[in-house]
Protein backbone atom coordinates (compact mmCIF):
# COMPACT_ATOMS: atom_id res chain seq x y z
CA UNK A 1 0.00 0.00 0.00
CA UNK A 2 1.49 3.39 -0.95
CA UNK A 3 2.15 5.87 1.82
CA UNK A 4 -0.20 8.81 2.21
CA UNK A 5 1.42 12.20 2.00
CA UNK A 6 0.37 15.81 1.98
CA UNK A 7 -0.84 18.33 4.50
CA UNK A 8 -2.50 17.00 7.62
CA UNK A 9 -2.68 19.31 10.59
CA UNK A 10 -2.06 18.22 14.15
CA UNK A 11 -2.05 21.02 16.70
CA UNK A 12 -0.95 21.28 20.31
CA UNK A 13 -1.78 23.61 23.19
CA UNK A 14 -1.07 23.73 26.90
CA UNK A 15 -4.03 23.88 29.30
CA UNK A 16 -4.71 23.64 33.03
CA UNK A 17 -1.93 25.91 34.25
CA UNK A 18 0.44 24.41 31.65
CA UNK A 19 0.15 21.00 33.34
CA UNK A 20 -1.51 19.20 30.41
CA UNK A 21 -0.88 19.15 26.67
CA UNK A 22 -3.82 18.79 24.27
CA UNK A 23 -3.18 17.27 20.85
CA UNK A 24 -5.89 17.80 18.23
CA UNK A 25 -6.17 15.66 15.06
CA UNK A 26 -8.52 16.24 12.14
CA UNK A 27 -10.24 19.37 13.42
CA UNK A 28 -13.63 19.87 11.78
CA UNK A 29 -13.78 16.35 10.32
CA UNK A 30 -15.94 13.40 11.31
CA UNK A 31 -12.78 11.73 12.67
CA UNK A 32 -11.69 14.58 14.94
CA UNK A 33 -9.90 13.36 18.05
CA UNK A 34 -8.09 14.83 21.01
CA UNK A 35 -5.43 13.32 23.17
CA UNK A 36 -4.49 14.87 26.49
CA UNK A 37 -1.03 14.17 27.88
CA UNK A 38 -1.11 14.72 31.64
CA UNK A 39 0.85 13.93 34.80
CA UNK A 40 -0.22 11.49 37.46
CA UNK A 41 2.20 12.45 40.23
CA UNK A 42 5.61 11.20 39.00
CA UNK A 43 4.17 9.39 35.96
CA UNK A 44 2.92 10.59 32.57
CA UNK A 45 -0.31 9.36 31.03
CA UNK A 46 -2.35 10.11 27.98
CA UNK A 47 -6.10 9.95 27.57
CA UNK A 48 -7.21 9.54 23.96
CA UNK A 49 -10.70 10.82 23.11
CA UNK A 50 -11.29 8.55 20.12
CA UNK A 51 -13.67 9.31 17.24
CA UNK A 52 -15.31 5.95 18.05
CA UNK A 53 -16.45 7.42 21.38
CA UNK A 54 -14.19 5.46 23.74
CA UNK A 55 -11.39 6.87 25.91
CA UNK A 56 -8.33 4.66 26.40
CA UNK A 57 -5.67 5.69 28.91
CA UNK A 58 -2.03 4.81 28.36
CA UNK A 59 0.98 5.26 30.66
CA UNK A 60 4.65 5.76 29.78
CA UNK A 61 6.26 2.32 29.64
CA UNK A 62 9.57 3.17 27.93
CA UNK A 63 11.54 6.40 27.76
CA UNK A 64 14.76 7.21 25.89
CA UNK A 65 16.23 10.58 24.91
CA UNK A 66 14.30 10.58 21.61
CA UNK A 67 11.38 8.15 22.14
CA UNK A 68 8.40 7.85 24.48
CA UNK A 69 6.30 4.67 24.47
CA UNK A 70 2.86 4.67 26.08
CA UNK A 71 1.03 1.38 26.77
CA UNK A 72 -2.57 0.58 27.64
CA UNK A 73 -3.86 0.99 31.20
CA UNK A 74 -7.65 1.00 30.87
CA UNK A 75 -10.54 2.32 28.78
CA UNK A 76 -13.93 3.91 29.37
CA UNK A 77 -17.05 3.83 27.21
CA UNK A 78 -15.83 1.06 24.89
CA UNK A 79 -18.36 -1.04 23.02
CA UNK A 80 -17.51 -4.67 22.15
CA UNK A 81 -17.28 -3.94 18.40
CA UNK A 82 -14.79 -1.06 18.74
CA UNK A 83 -11.05 -1.03 18.22
CA UNK A 84 -8.86 0.16 21.04
CA UNK A 85 -5.61 2.16 21.18
CA UNK A 86 -3.13 -0.07 23.07
CA UNK A 87 0.26 1.50 22.29
CA UNK A 88 1.59 4.82 21.08
CA UNK A 89 5.25 5.42 20.27
CA UNK A 90 6.49 8.98 19.72
CA UNK A 91 9.97 9.46 18.26
CA UNK A 92 11.40 12.97 18.06
CA UNK A 93 14.19 14.15 15.74
CA UNK A 94 14.57 17.92 15.61
CA UNK A 95 11.40 19.31 14.02
CA UNK A 96 10.24 15.85 12.94
CA UNK A 97 7.87 13.55 14.82
CA UNK A 98 7.26 9.88 14.03
CA UNK A 99 4.02 8.72 15.63
CA UNK A 100 3.31 4.97 15.66
CA UNK A 101 -0.09 3.86 16.96
CA UNK A 102 -1.23 0.31 17.58
CA UNK A 103 -4.94 -0.45 17.77
CA UNK A 104 -6.40 -3.78 18.86
CA UNK A 105 -9.44 -4.89 16.87
CA UNK A 106 -12.40 -6.62 18.54
CA UNK A 107 -11.03 -9.96 17.25
CA UNK A 108 -7.76 -9.37 19.15
CA UNK A 109 -5.59 -8.60 16.11
CA UNK A 110 -3.32 -5.56 16.24
CA UNK A 111 -3.03 -2.97 13.47
CA UNK A 112 -0.11 -0.54 13.54
CA UNK A 113 0.22 2.67 11.54
CA UNK A 114 3.02 5.22 11.49
CA UNK A 115 2.62 8.90 10.65
CA UNK A 116 5.49 11.31 10.11
CA UNK A 117 5.11 15.00 10.80
CA UNK A 118 7.29 18.09 10.45
CA UNK A 119 6.77 21.12 12.68
CA UNK A 120 5.38 24.20 10.96
CA UNK A 121 5.05 27.31 13.07
CA UNK A 122 1.89 29.31 12.47
CA UNK A 123 0.95 32.68 13.81
CA UNK A 124 -2.53 33.02 15.29
CA UNK A 125 -4.64 35.76 13.63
Amino acid sequence: MPAKSGAFVVSYKLISGDSALVEEWGRGTSHETETVFHPDHAELLLTHYCAQGNQPRLRVAELTPDTVVFRFVDVTNRLPDQSLLVERRLRFAGDDLEDTETYRAPDGKNETTTSRFTRVTTVAP
